[in-house]
């Protein structure tokens, strides 16, 4: 639901702890916003959330698999991942995901 976003903004920054993907920032964007579906039961729209952090890749696949596993998204728009020139054990690393938001 809507007042949830926090939450699932904070699960995934506690994964993203767990798995070793240093993150930046986490951006919800609101703007992005488009309703999917709406009727009686009340409306079901998507959000997109900007994540930019850092990471080794094969930490950044274990942290995308948890987040799946626990369906935090329903959709992975965009994924750029990039040498990081300040430390070359990590990437730099762009997603946009997308989530499912029930409102009233």
């Amino acid at each position: 639901k809507e007042d949830e976003i926090p939450s699932v903004l904070k699960t995934i920054s506690t994964f993203g702890n767990e798995y070793g993907v240093k993150i930046d920032q986490l951006v919800p964007q609101k703007s992005d916003g488009v309703v999917l579906v709406k009727n009686a039961q009340g409306q079901y729209s998507s959000l997109s959330i900007l994540v930019l952090a850092r990471a080794v890749y094969h930490d950044l696949g274990r942290f995308l698999n948890r987040l799946q596993q626990e369906h935090v998204f329903w959709q992975l728009e965009a994924v750029d991942i990039a040498a990081d020139a300040r430390d070359v054990g990590r990437h730099v690393i762009k997603l946009q995901m997308k989530i499912l938001v029930i409102g009233g």
